[in-house]
């Protein structure tokens, strides 16, 4: 409890918690123009994204449309939507940002 309280006081802030049907809305399959495409699941309110070919990671959201992986750092997901429907993300590593479209 100290090491909470100790963050809290640093300014850390806990991830959001997002709403089932919002996760639920980002699942699907994701392809760029050139590249292997990227599954995104949910379970038990986890999203997770699987680049073909390799393992699952676990994504932790930095708010309602922004997650980074939970194992390691450099790359961040945005989620694009238009309107009400998720169409698709960026995938920013480094420098180099990626537009994946939703299939």
């Amino acid at each position: 409890a100290d090491l909470v309280e100790a963050l809290k006081k640093a300014g850390a802030q806990p991830p959001p918690t997002l709403d089932a049907a919002l996760l639920a809305s980002y699942a699907g399959k994701y392809k760029p123009e050139q590249g292997n495409e990227i599954a995104v699941s949910v379970a038990e309110g986890q999203l997770t994204a699987t680049p073909t070919g390799q393992r699952p990671i676990d994504m932790m959201a930095t708010d309602t449309t922004t997650f980074v992986p939970v194992q390691f750092d450099g790359i961040t997901v945005t989620f694009v939507s238009e309107g009400d429907k998720v169409t698709g993300l960026t995938l920013k590593q480094g420098p180099n940002t990626t537009a994946y479209k939703k299939q």
